[in-house]
This record gives structure tokens, sequence and C-alpha cells, in this order.
């Protein structure tokens, strides 16, 4: 048997693009996004990575600087002030009509957390394209991923060439707690992470009072800011293969989640077991 409970609380606060886990590199990148007058931002990755905290997040810090921001949700787990909130009730508001609603009324911005389907994903398009930024989130696994959804969606594609601003990947590694434990790296797995030094330390899962025994406290966010530039923009068509869709985002500055994740092994934020998990050797 299997019992799921929810535990219901006041609304909190949403965070700060700055508070999500960018390096440095990463949030000068997706605050340029943010900065744009239109277009459409898309937040990459499966359930419970992030996606929503990351629209209103945005939202918000637009809201700070007098935006007019909208948000669009499922639900409303934060208290999102100088963002008006619209709440999706299956059956009588779906997302394609309170798209179309709230492009009426000029914002500045809106987000979404929910641009599954043409339906909805043309609304979120055309808004954009009417000069309104577009937050929205997409289930998959990485950016290049939210590409390929977006062009089996059978999108116009001039559409697309000319509203996607960027996507952001979202993915949640463990953190590994202070009790980790420090131990020699193999060669073999040096070379899985990409450094040649022989001299480098990885951590092991330790176990305490803290981290109730399982060597694990929190998480270690890592991301892929895949800005659309001059090398990927001509390529975003259907017939482009994903791996030239990847060199093209790569090329415009895109850090991938196999670098990032390598990166979190390193520090020690996390284990290599968590970063093999979550798709160190595809990514």
């Amino acid at each position: 048997e299997r019992l799921d409970i929810q535990f219901l609380h006041e609304a909190k606060s949403p965070l700060r693009p700055q508070e999500l886990g960018f390096t440095a590199g990463d949030l000068a990148r997706y605050e340029g996004l943010l900065r744009n007058r239109g277009g459409l931002i898309i937040q990459a990755g499966l359930s419970g990575s992030g996606k929503r905290t990351a629209v209103l997040a945005a939202l918000c810090a637009l809201a700070r600087r007098g935006k007019n921001a909208f948000a669009l949700l499922s639900h409303c787990p934060y208290d999102v002030p100088g963002v008006s909130v619209s709440v999706v009730v299956p059956g009588v508001l779906d997302y394609p009509s309170l798209l179309n609603s709230v492009a009426l009324r000029e914002p500045d911005a809106v987000g979404a957390d929910c641009l599954h389907g043409h339906e909805t994903m043309s609304a979120a398009l055309r808004a954009a394209a009417q000069g309104a930024l577009v937050l929205g989130s997409l289930h998959c696994e990485d950016a290049v991923a939210a590409l390929r959804r977006v062009f089996d969606m059978g999108l116009p594609g001039d559409m697309v060439r000319q509203t996607l601003l960027g996507v952001c990947g979202h993915r949640l590694p463990r953190r590994l707690c202070a009790c980790r434990q420090a131990f020699p790296a193999s060669p073999e797995e040096r070379e899985l992470l990409g450094s040649p030094a022989s001299d480098r330390e990885l951590y092991r899962l330790g176990g305490c009072p803290q981290c109730l025994h399982t060597g694990y406290r929190g998480f270690a966010p890592v991301f892929e800011v895949l800005v659309v530039g001059k090398s990927l923009r001509p390529l975003l068509r259907p017939e482009t293969a994903d791996e030239e869709l990847l060199k093209a985002a790569l090329a415009d500055g895109m850090v991938s989640f196999r670098a990032g994740l390598s990166r979190l092994v390193w520090e020690g934020s996390t284990s290599l077991a968590e970063a093999l998990r979550l798709g160190l050797c595809q990514a």
C-alpha cells in the first residue's frame, strides 16, 4: 500500500533569480534574457525540478522593476506581491484562453506553469510576438529536448525563430551533507569527470543525525541556460538533428548538464552516484 500526504502551509515568498542556485556566468545569461521586452523563455525540466519556482521568481523580479506581470498557475504555493495571479480551473478556465485574455491587456510579462499542447504554446508565441515577455514551463529532460518538444507541436517555424529567446533547463541533485567523506579519485573516475589531475579527491556519503543518516541534506541545483544566439537561431527547424542543436547551443555559450554535474561532484556538493543518476553520462 502507498499513502501520499500533502502538508498544507501558508504561502511563502518566492526566491529571487539570484537565489535559485545559478553560477555567476549562468545568472548573467539568465538575467540577460529577462531584460528583453518581448519573447518566450522556456523553463525545462522534470517534475519537482523547480520550473514553477523559477517562473515566479522571474515575475516577482520584473514586478519589482515596475513591470506589469501576470501569472497563470494550476495552483499557487507562493505569495507573489506585484503579480496578478489567475488559477487555471479544468473545464472552466484553461491555459490557452487565459493566455489570449491576458495578452489583450498588453502585459509586460506573463508566466505560465504549463506550456504543454499545441494550443497553449501557440497562444504563448502569439503573446510573445505581441511584445510580452512570456515565461513558461515544459516537462522534458534538458534544453535541447525542449526545442524538440516545440518542433513536435507543429508550430509555425518562422514564429518560433522570431520569438524564442532561450531555454533554462533544471535538474536538482541532492546535496551532500557536511558529514561527507573524502577519498582519492580513481583514474576511471577522473576520466569520467574530465580531469586528468592525479591528486583530485571526491566525496562519498557519510551519515549523521542532521541528515538522518542518509548522507544528503538539501539540493544543489544545476542548470542549462540556452540563449538563442546567432549560431542556434538559423537552425531552429524540425529537420535539424539534436546533435546540431546542442553543438550550436554550446557555441552560443551554454554550459551543459554534463559539465555542471561534473563541477558539483568536484566541489563536493554532490556525489558521483547522484550525478550519474541524473544523467552525467547522457548529458
